[in-house]
Parts: C-alpha cells; structure tokens; sequence
C-alpha cells in the first residue's frame, strides 16, 4: 500500500459537508484505503465557479491505498453530486 493525499472541494451549505465528508469516507473504505488523517481547510471563495458554486468546503486527508483503486476512487468521488473536484497526489 502506498501513501497518498486527496483534496477535495465539497458543496457548502451545511448539511452537504458532512454528507460529503462521509461520502468520501465510505469511497475510500469500500475501495480498502484507510484513512490516517484528516484537516478542515473550512469555506473559501472559488476563483471561478465550479458547478454552478461560488464557495466551497475544502477537505484534506491522508490515505494509504493500493494504487490499483486509486482510478476506482477517482471516478466515485467525480459522479458524486456532494464533491465538486478533487485532486489525489501519492506523497
């Protein structure tokens, strides 16, 4: 398993982030990744709107993975309608 980095940049409202946060979560467990940390970088003003958001939530974790699953991880959090982008950078 290799070390890897995701962040990700949810919908704003409230209710969305946790649902986001958890969304991607259960991505990364079904896919057999754990999670080993996780920060809140909080709401900032996108410099152009990403679906249709001017702000957005952004997340950050820390990840071990094989990298067969990281294209699988990927694909999940794009058809997610909570996760706006995300990045993932093996560290």
């Amino acid at each position: 398993m290799r070390n890897y980095e995701m962040t990700a940049l949810l919908r704003d409202s409230a209710s969305e982030i946790e649902e986001g946060k958890s969304a991607i979560k259960e991505i990364l467990s079904k896919n057999s990744a754990e999670v080993t940390a996780e920060e809140d970088w909080g709401q900032k003003r996108l410099w152009h709107k990403v679906g249709h958001e001017e702000y957005a939530f952004f997340a950050y974790l820390k990840f071990n993975a094989e990298p067969s699953s990281i294209a699988k991880i990927e694909h999940e959090c794009k058809i997610n309608q909570k996760i706006l982008r995300v990045m993932i950078a093996r560290v």
